[in-house]
């Protein structure tokens, strides 16, 4: 199998984080989660942004993709490339968790699961962020955005 999925098993999830959580702040969220779920007996694929390749961040392995540094066009590559890899294994996947960030490029994979006839991978939003409440142009189209993303995901 493919670099990133080589390790899966039966029970297994494919999260992804948008954050490079080499050196995020919050990086515990998902590093200590992933763990957790390993220790449970899931077979967990951590992606996040970075140079692309399999790197190990406080000894939780992750799969890391590529996301420029040029504020939207950097987004949707990252989300262009979460998108091939997940559609390159997607029948070897049984859970897809994402952030609503990700909404708009994921879910359009619910259609294809039924089109193919499977009922894997379930898909599974992880929201945990508040709608911005600042004014401003940059504000008001996130706030759209996670009002979008939140819409698509209850369909």
């Amino acid at each position: 199998m493919s670099q990133g999925l080589q390790h899966l098993g039966t029970q297994r999830i494919v999260w992804i984080s948008g954050k490079a959580l080499g050196s995020s702040l919050d990086a515990a969220t998902w590093l200590e989660t992933t763990r957790e779920l390993r220790e449970l007996g899931w077979q967990v694929t951590l992606v996040a942004k970075g140079p692309r390749g399999t790197y190990r961040v406080e000894d939780v392995e992750i799969y890391c993709l590529p996301r420029p540094r040029i504020y939207l066009f950097g987004y949707l590559v990252f989300q262009v490339s979460v998108l091939l890899f997940l559609l390159q294994h997607l029948s070897s996947i049984d859970v897809v968790f994402f952030h609503q960030m990700s909404a708009p490029w994921l879910l359009p994979l619910k259609a294809v699961r039924r089109l193919l006839g499977r009922s894997r991978p379930l898909f599974v939003m992880d929201t945990r962020d508040v709608v911005a409440v600042r004014r401003g142009l940059r504000n008001r189209a996130r706030r759209l955005f996670f009002q979008f993303a939140h819409w698509l995901a209850n369909k």
